[in-house]
């Protein structure tokens, strides 16, 4: 499974584990929401580098692929759960629910 970065422009996070989810990448938006992928075993090359720069990457932006069972999982698939912060990732009691992330995700 191909994964692309949301639908509009956005800064990766330099986090790429994600603890039992194998490999991640963490994508903040302009207004703070940040949205993290998980299950990766392969992580694009111009993500890892804009890590490490802080470049804005465009919308749509190819991160990686989940081709094979990673971590605490029963098949291949790409895991997405969003925070209200870049500061907030992996703190539970700021996890945004679904259809909250979802939206903020979109061109418009």
């Amino acid at each position: 499974m191909q994964v692309f970065g949301p639908g509009k422009p956005f800064k990766v996070l330099d986090k790429f584990v994600w603890m039992q989810t194998g490999g991640g990448v963490f994508c903040t938006l302009e207004d703070g929401t940040t949205i993290g992928f998980g299950h990766m075993g392969e992580i694009s090359h111009r993500v890892w580098k804009a890590a490490k720069s802080g470049e804005e990457l465009p919308a749509g932006t190819w991160l990686g692929s989940c081709k094979t069972v990673i971590g605490v999982t029963t098949g291949p698939h790409c895991h997405m759960q969003g925070w209200d912060g870049p500061k907030n990732v992996f703190s539970n009691s700021h996890a945004l629910k679904r259809e909250v992330f979802l939206a903020r995700l979109k061109k418009g």
